[in-house]
């Protein structure tokens, strides 16, 4: 798993196709995204084990708003090993947007 900023991730969403954002916010943070629409999964707290255990291993995953908690949870869950990259965005969306 790699620690990237937003203008990594998008250097990275530009490179690979098959990216998919899979975004930890709340709700009402979530307005905001520079990531088209349907590249981002949004998935709550309750619901990642399930989603982790189906996203495939050679598609490489983003996590944004991942708490240390849910960062935890991804590496440590069988699910990840042997997947392809696995990146946790740094920065949150909206600064990236108002810049």
């Amino acid at each position: 798993m790699k620690w990237i900023s937003i203008s990594e991730s998008k250097t990275v969403l530009t490179m690979t196709r098959d990216v998919l954002v899979v975004d930890l916010r709340d709700d009402s943070e979530r307005i905001l995204s520079p990531v088209p629409a349907p590249s981002v999964l949004p998935v709550t707290m309750d619901d990642l084990d399930s989603v982790l255990e189906w996203l495939p291993a050679d598609r490489t995953v983003a996590f944004c708003g991942a708490s240390n908690f849910c960062i935890f949870k991804i590496i440590t869950s069988p699910c990840m090993e042997g997947s392809a990259p696995l990146y946790v965005l740094e920065d949150e969306f909206r600064l990236a947007e108002a810049a």
